[in-house]
């Protein structure tokens, strides 16, 4: 009995340490700068965003992230939370590599014109040791409430919209 119990217990030790060398931390900081695409309302921002996740092998990260964003054009301050994945494309012998990636998640604004709403990113770029340089496509949706005041003071929503904002945007981030 006491050897199955060190046989399962060495066991268990080399497969948690397998799997810790397999899937390791990462984080990233990095500034966005963006323009939108659409000539009727013109926006044109900056943005900081992180996020940090897990590498599951050397070429595909996935993580939550979170950022503050900066409307030039209409002085708006945003907040976008989301998901990130992102794959490297391992050249050997060579230190850059390509990669493709994605975000999608939600904005919270205290704005009335530019509420909350979501948005989805998609990315290429290449990467340089911790350093990597990206261009993309940026769509976000905005929901609209109209609201009134009601007669007994409490706030009556009239009516919603949607409001699309497609963007490009370049930006360099930093990984650690």
């Amino acid at each position: 009995m006491k050897r199955l119990f060190i046989v399962l217990a060495f066991l268990s030790c080399t497969g948690l340490n397998a799997y810790s060398q397999a899937v390791k931390y990462r984080g990233n900081v990095g500034i966005v700068n963006q323009t939108s695409t659409e000539k009727e309302r013109p926006t044109a921002g900056v943005q900081l965003l992180t996020s940090h996740g897990i590498e599951l092998s050397k070429a595909l990260f996935l993580g939550l992230g979170t950022g503050l964003k900066y409307d030039y054009y209409n002085s708006v301050v945003s907040v976008p939370v989301f998901f990130e994945s992102q794959y490297n494309v391992r050249l050997k012998e060579c230190v850059v590599s390509p990669f493709v990636g994605a975000r999608t998640g939600m904005v919270f604004s205290n704005e009335a014109d530019y509420s909350d709403g979501v948005f989805v990113s998609a990315y290429m770029g290449i990467a340089y040791k911790h350093w990597s340089f990206d261009v993309g496509y940026e769509n976000q949706i905005s929901f609209i409430q109209t609201t009134l005041p009601g007669v007994t003071g409490e706030t009556i929503r009239v009516s919603q919209s949607r409001r699309r904002d497609p963007g490009l945007f370049v930006g360099v981030s930093f990984s650690f």
